[in-house]
């Protein structure tokens, strides 16, 4: 890391400093979370930000998936016990929108 920022970074203007502000902002950010058990998002580098709302969105995608599967599987299962015509297949439930 060190050969990193000695040999690349010297080469960019403010370069340097501005590793230097990410690096310190991530420290806190890392004391605060593994520490504090707190999660602080005003001192979070830009780049950890997007990160963690690109993985958050991810899970959330994920979990809502699987809600709305179960739902679906429920709702036919119930539908079918009372004798409807007609039913969708579970497939097109899952693929229709609002």
């Amino acid at each position: 890391m060190q050969r990193y920022v000695c040999e690349q970074l010297v080469l960019l203007p403010d370069s340097s400093q501005q590793f230097d502000r990410f690096d310190v902002a991530a420290h806190g950010a890392f004391v605060e979370c593994l520490l504090h058990d707190r999660f602080p998002i005003h001192d979070m580098p830009s780049v950890l930000y997007t990160n963690l709302i690109h993985h958050s969105n991810k899970k959330s995608d994920e979990f809502i998936a699987v809600c709305r599967k179960c739902l679906c599987i429920t709702m036919l299962e119930t539908l079918q016990c009372v004798d409807f015509n007609n039913l969708p297949l579970l497939e097109e439930l899952l693929e229709a929108t609002l």
